[in-house]
């Protein structure tokens, strides 16, 4: 999410509009997702590992909610406690806009090395299905 704050800030200055989907901080999911990182052992997950996931999930709501508060009503956040295998960045998902997927990894160091798609096409049907999970998954989850 620090990579894309800059980003963010000057496409809501030219009335753009973005939204936002984590997983909560004190959730399951936090959980889970700190254990796909090195350093955890079987069965379990490193306790500083855990704290340090959930203190990244809360610095991020803390940057998307000084977003929110300085572009009202184009900013929306909402956290679903559930592990996604995927992250996205849709780009105008209602006009069928290209999707960036990022894989997330089980234990192997990512960053720039994570696999990483763009879907653009929709002959293959992998947009349609992209678009679709991520509707269904803004159902579920709670504002903000």
């Amino acid at each position: 999410m620090t990579d894309f704050t800059n980003e963010f800030d000057r496409m809501l200055s030219k009335s753009g509009k973005i939204k936002v989907l984590l997983v909560p901080p004190d959730g399951n999911a936090s959980i889970m997702a700190a254990m796909r990182f090195p350093g955890n052992h079987k069965g379990g997950v490193n306790k500083i590992i855990l704290e340090k996931e959930r203190a990244r999930i809360n610095e991020n709501i803390e940057r998307l909610k000084s977003l929110s508060d300085t572009y009202k009503d184009r900013v929306e956040i909402y956290a679903l406690d559930y592990l996604f295998e995927n992250g996205a960045i849709y780009i105008n998902p209602s006009d069928k806009g290209p999707i960036y997927i990022q894989r997330y990894t089980f234990r192997h160091h990512g960053g720039s090395r994570k696999p990483k798609y763009l879907v653009n096409d929709d002959s293959s049907g992998w947009h349609a299905l992209f678009m679709s999970e991520a509707n269904e998954f803004f159902k579920e989850a709670a504002n903000v």
